[in-house]
């Protein structure tokens, strides 16, 4: 019998609430979730299922109301902020929809700042580093701009350079062409794929985009803050499409 691969996200029972004037609001519930070295999962459903509140749970953005999250075998919530804060370092990349780059970093600069923030490369070594991984997302060419001085195409290449540079065994990515035109959009998501494939990362992607779901290896969707199965995400033909991201 074939061994499966390894897991590198589990999230098990997982819930969240949040406490506001009218008392505790849920927004998880009971979500189990597994992802293999690997493996492509994409999360699909309506604006405020909670798709993007599970994206922060597994990176220990946000610490759950009930359940556990496992990365790479260690539970987060075992860990203080400090220790959550060093194993993103290590073993997550996060792809986000709005780039999040340094403004006053040149683009060279954005890519080798995990790589120095980890302790895994500095100086000279970071740099060599995040200029081959700046080539190989097409921007040599580039690497003193400043994010200002890119496109919007240009600017999340950089940001995926920088979320694989040190070869994380887990990529979290929201809506990472939402807020790019459909051909740029095409072209950062063939990128994304080819990256991971790569660096052979897992790849946990929120999107509203039901083209770009069905191109990963498995599609669950949020609905209520609640986690389908894949039999039930697909019940009556593919997932209902929603804006194209």
């Amino acid at each position: 019998m074939t061994t499966p691969p390894p897991s590198v996200l589990e999230c098990r029972s997982l819930g969240f609430s949040y406490r506001g004037a009218a008392g505790a609001t849920a927004v998880l519930q009971e979500v189990d979730l597994n992802l293999q070295t690997g493996e492509r999962v994409a999360i699909v459903g309506e604006s405020g299922s909670g798709k993007s509140t599970l994206l922060h749970l597994a990176a220990g953005l946000e610490t759950p109301s009930t359940g556990q999250v496992r990365v790479n075998g260690t539970e987060l919530g075992s860990l203080s902020e400090r220790e959550r804060t060093l194993l993103r370092r290590r073993e997550l990349g996060i792809v986000f929809q709005a780039f999040h780059l340094i403004p006053t970093l040149t683009a060279l600069e954005n890519v080798a700042l995990p790589l120095e923030l980890a302790g895994s490369a500095r100086g000279r070594e970071a740099r060599d580093r995040a200029g081959a991984q700046l080539a190989s997302v097409g921007l040599s060419g580039k690497a003193d701009r400043y994010p200002e001085q890119l496109s919007g195409g240009e600017q999340q290449r950089v940001a995926i350079g920088r979320a694989l540079v040190h070869q994380p065994a887990l990529i979290l990515a929201d809506e990472p062409t939402g807020n790019l035109d459909s051909a740029t959009g095409e072209s950062v998501f063939r990128l994304l794929l080819e990256q991971v494939a790569a660096t052979g990362s897992a790849l946990l992607m929120v999107t509203h985009s039901a083209a770009l779901a069905e191109r990963l290896d498995r599609t669950v969707r949020m609905v209520d803050g609640r986690l389908l199965a894949q039999d039930e995400a697909t019940a009556g033909g593919s997932p209902a499409a929603g804006p194209t991201a």
